[in-house]
Order: C-alpha cells, then sequence, then structure tokens
C-alpha cells in the first residue's frame, strides 16, 4: 500500500446537488415478485427463488415455502 498526494478542486456541494438532481434517484423500489405489491404496502423480504435474488411480501411468503 503506498500514499499518493495529489492536487484536488476544492469541493463544490452546489455543484454535487445539481449532478445529484440531474441524475435522478438512485433508488430502485422493489416489489414483490408474485403478486407486484410494493415496499410501500407490504413488508418484503429478500428470497432466492430458481437462482435468482427476488423480493416477495410477507403475504405471497407461506405460498412459496409451501409451493402452492
Amino acid at each position: 500500500m503506498s500514499i499518493e498526494t495529489r492536487e484536488a478542486l476544492a469541493f463544490d456541494e452546489e455543484k454535487a446537488e445539481a449532478l445529484a438532481h440531474e441524475r435522478g434517484p438512485a433508488y430502485i423500489a422493489q416489489r414483490c415478485f408474485r403478486c407486484e405489491v410494493g415496499e410501500d404496502e407490504a413488508h418484503l423480504v429478500p428470497v432466492r427463488h430458481q437462482g435468482q435474488g427476488l423480493w416477495v411480501c410477507t403475504r405471497c411468503l407461506p405460498a412459496l415455502i409451501h409451493s402452492q
């Protein structure tokens, strides 16, 4: 490991906020893969299903566990 010293511009908070606003939201809302309910409507838990990482709501989870 080595330490490297470099010159850098001073942090510009206004420019950083403008860039973040331009890029838009970085958060992707999760939905239940079975019933499509959103995380704002129900509790979701992460699951592995058929080799994929997915989200399932607590209403659909029992059916998934019991293969219904």
